[in-house]
């Protein structure tokens, strides 16, 4: 059975947090307005992020990250398993 997990890998520059956290949101087939109900972040604050027109707390992060089922380094790192 093949490995669930890709590699993704995003051009350096566009790897901002708001095109990971896109990424991460696809993967786990799910929209923005549902991560914003699981992680208790508005959907305003969610498209935001999404737009990199700001950056959450490092407690909203872990909080993002725990939600989509990935690591936190998966918003810090190039190539990271997804």
């Amino acid at each position: 059975m093949p490995d669930a997990k890709k590699l993704i890998s995003v051009p350096v520059d566009k790897d901002t947090f708001g095109v990971r956290l896109r990424l991460a949101i696809a993967a786990k087939a799910t929209t923005a307005d549902q991560l914003a109900r699981r992680t208790g972040v508005s959907p305003n604050t969610i498209s935001r992020y999404l737009s990199d027109a700001t950056m959450p707390s490092l407690e909203t992060a872990v909080s993002l990250a725990r939600v989509l089922g990935v690591s936190l380094a998966f918003f810090e790192y190039e190539n990271v398993n997804l």
